[in-house]
């Protein structure tokens, strides 16, 4: 028995590292790992958890209880702030310890790529890829800064490639066994990361389908009915939480109408990332001032259109079927999002589409590798160095928040109550505040209705300032205005306006009223 084992074991190795190599490979894809992690972690503790994370702090640190009545009103799925929740189990709850999780599953996005590439075609022919896709994630912007961010983005990345490498494998099998059971299962997960990734797997299926043979079209159609029955089953027990969802979450107006020409930005943003931490659509991470991401992003796009037709008509038998997979799982999903907007469901967000963004930067590598050396390793290098450059020097403004946090924590007063008037500010608020015994944070602003807003319970609504207990008041405006009420000092923290009767404050920097 033993010795059967060990044969399986040898083949399953030998299957994608050849023998006599395989030391040497599992030693670069770990050093590239090795720079995937410190790129992650570079300057991560120097930016603030904005309104996002902290809604992810508030989450993962609720008692169950509560955690499932607030998660009906959101509109991401389960899997993620559910292994979260175990996750600061094992490592606390601090911000650096939230985002680790993140930055894990980008480390793991490294290896899962090098099986992705390995899997390919053209990866016999040239076997380069499959060092040279792992080696790209490491470095690219635009995963780096997701894996910075406590949200689920970069384990939707993860899940969607280990997706693509079971499915792809598994496919080549028309016999229904225990690898599509585990597909099936990996779909559910996928599915449970991110919605939109039932897009990619739609797609999937429809490639599979495309180039199934005639003759074996039957067992595919029973392997996929049987997939897609052990979907159904686990998405029936799960049905209620999702309606439930769709019906309370609020809906996403504030996603800008995409143009056409957007997918020029979205190229550019996939290959040079967007600076994370801001309400709305995140900027994309200029190379210079003087180039608009947007024209350099349809140079791009042209020059990428034009390569895909290229080998599309060439009659590279080997790549032909890797470039059709490719385009299929990258480029059709992005449209579809897209195309979504004629249903009013304004879904097209770059860090939505961060699975197909894997799929995309592969099918870029796919097509690069057919240049000559010296212009493919040349550009290789341009990249990386361009890369490392836009991650070691971008800069992120300090909302205020983490600093007032700093102040309050040798503040003994006792009942002291922080007002905020804005409820993106109040979030982020009670993220950082609301575990202190004696702080009580709340929100007061008349004008506004917080029934929607799900992490604001009632008791935390001040309607006048006759609810106000005692003088120990700290006061947070995100604008100019002032309350009209006593305070004793005044002072700019980030970009937050603090009013406080508390003398907390460096009188150098406070002026009184």
């Amino acid at each position: 028995m033993q010795f059967k084992k060990t044969i399986l074991l040898g083949k399953i190795k030998s299957a994608w590292f050849p023998t006599d190599q395989s030391k040497y490979i599992f030693l670069l894809i770990f050093v590239i790992s090795l720079l995937a992690l410190v790129l992650r972690v570079w300057g991560i503790s120097n930016k603030e958890f904005w309104y996002d994370e902290a809604y992810t702090g508030i989450l993962a640190n609720l008692p169950f209880n509560q955690f499932t009545q607030v998660f009906k009103y959101d509109v991401h799925p389960p899997l993620y702030i559910t292994i979260l929740r175990s996750w600061i189990l094992i490592f606390g709850n601090s911000d650096l310890a939230i985002r680790m999780f993140s930055v894990f599953s980008g480390v793991l996005l490294i290896p899962a790529s090098y099986f992705l590439a390995s899997g390919l075609n053209i990866a016999k022919k040239r076997p380069s890829i499959k060092f040279i896709v792992p080696l790209i994630f490491a470095v690219n912007p635009f995963f780096v800064e997701y894996a910075k961010e406590a949200r689920d983005y970069s384990l939707t990345a993860l899940m969607f490639s280990v997706l693509f490498i079971f499915y792809y494998s598994t496919s080549k099998t028309r016999h229904l066994n225990l690898k599509w059971v585990a597909t099936s299962l990996i779909i559910v997960a996928t599915f449970l990361t991110h919605y939109l990734t039932i897009i990619g797997i739609i797609f999937l299926f429809l490639f599979d389908l495309f180039f199934a043979n005639k003759k074996s079209l039957a067992k595919t159609l029973l392997i996929y009915l049987t997939t897609i029955g052990i979907f159904s089953g686990f998405m029936v027990l799960y049905l209620p939480t999702l309606l439930t969802q769709y019906q309370n979450a609020p809906l996403l107006g504030w996603i800008p109408i995409s143009q056409p020409q957007r997918l020029a930005t979205t190229i550019y943003i996939f290959l040079f990332g967007v600076k994370t931490n801001s309400l709305g659509v995140p900027p994309a991470l200029k190379l210079s001032p003087y180039i608009q991401p947007e024209a350099l992003g349809f140079i791009i796009l042209t020059i990428f259109s034009l390569s895909l037709g290229y080998y599309f008509g060439k009659k590279y038998q080997l790549f032909r079927k890797d470039l059709i997979l490719l385009s299929f799982i990258s480029i059709l999903p992005i449209l579809t999002v897209m195309g979504l907007q004629i249903f009013n469901k304004r879904l097209f967000l770059e860090r939505y589409l961060t699975p197909y963004a894997v799929v995309f930067i592969v099918l870029c590598i796919t097509l690069s590798l057919n240049l000559k050396r010296i212009y493919k390793y040349s550009f290789l290098t341009l990249y990386i160095f361009t890369s490392l450059y836009l991650i070691t020097t971008i800069h992120y403004e300090s909302t205020g928040f983490a600093q007032l946090t700093e102040k309050l924590q040798v503040l003994n007063t006792p009942n002291v109550q922080l007002i905020v008037s804005n409820p993106i500010e109040f979030v982020v608020a009670k993220y950082y505040l609301a575990s202190k015994p004696n702080i009580k944070v709340r929100i007061y602003n008349p004008k506004e209705n917080y029934d929607s807003w799900e992490v604001i319970q009632k008791s935390e609504v001040m309607k006048n300032y006759s609810e106000l207990d005692g003088k120990q008041r700290i006061f947070v405006y995100d604008n100019s205005k002032k309350p009209d009420i006593w305070y004793r000092q005044s002072v700019n923290i980030g970009k937050l306006y603090v009013y406080s009767t508390l003398p907390i404050f460096d009188t150098s920097l406070a002026f009184k009223k």
